[in-house]
């Protein structure tokens, strides 16, 4: 994440455009994450995960470039997401950017596509269609409930479904093995998020480190979106209650 001597940052980019976002210059807003992105390498998929499973092995500085391109890439979404369903919206009133104008270029349901695979890993597979594999085992729930939200946004009711299950089909026994041992203790995501009443709610809360609480928070908002939004909005209110309670059983909730 650092930067070349007069070159701007990750970080100075990143606020500037998160600044110009919040404002409605839009052009400001591409153009920074376009360098943004330009100067930034993802770090290893599961670094967050180590992180959490034992903050021993990594760095100070691993730490703070996954969480600066974790905010990269919520803000991308939410900003492709919010400039392509404008209802005015066109391609032209932005710069041509490498990164940014490709995607612009897509249909709504293209883009949600796009955006999936843009936070995985390389692979061989195809990158045409959202699904449950062993390249998304490890993808933080916080990316998934913006893109979520964002294939809600974009009126695509199925990509958001898709993005779910795919999380959901792909989370790893590691990731599992950690939101089994804060729920079984309550942990302080349940306090922080204000889901005491949420179908999820499992057992006493006790404190816990700030990134594993963060870590099941955000998994019940990806939970939740899906249970209470994505499927109910889709007419699917039986596979609903079924994910609902059969999440609750398997993560250590009330059976």
């Amino acid at each position: 994440m650092s930067s070349s001597p007069g070159r701007p940052s990750q970080r100075s980019l990143y606020k500037a455009a998160a600044h110009a976002f919040l404002v409605r210059d839009y052009e400001t807003t591409a153009t920074s994450l376009d360098a943004a992105f330009a100067v930034s390498s993802p770090p290893s998929p599961d670094l967050w995960l180590r992180a959490l499973e034992d903050p021993t092995t990594v760095t100070p500085a691993d730490l703070t470039a996954v969480e600066a391109r974790r905010k990269l890439d919520i803000l991308r979404i939410t900003f492709l997401a919010t400039v392509r369903s404008a209802h005015d919206f066109a391609p032209a009133a932005l710069p041509s950017l490498p990164t940014l104008s490709p995607l612009l270029e897509l249909s709504p349901e293209d883009l949600i596509t796009a955006l999936w695979f843009s936070l995985l890993p390389p692979s061989e597979l195809p990158e045409t269609e959202i699904l449950a594999t062993p390249n998304a085992a490890t993808l933080h729930p916080s990316l998934v409930t913006s893109l979520t939200l964002a294939a809600l946004k974009l009126a695509q009711p199925n990509q958001a479904r898709a993005v779910c299950e795919a999380f959901f089909g792909s989370i790893s026994e590691r990731s599992e093995a950690l939101l089994f041992a804060e729920t079984e203790s309550g942990g302080e995501a349940f306090r922080e998020t204000g889901l005491e009443n949420s179908i999820m709610n499992l057992g006493p809360k006790e404190e816990k480190k700030e990134g594993v609480a963060a870590f099941v928070a955000a998994w019940i908002r990806t939970h939740d979106l899906y249970v209470l939004h994505v499927l109910p909005g889709l007419g699917e209110w039986e596979a609903a209650s079924d994910f609902a309670t059969s999440q609750a059983v398997e993560n250590g909730g009330p059976r």
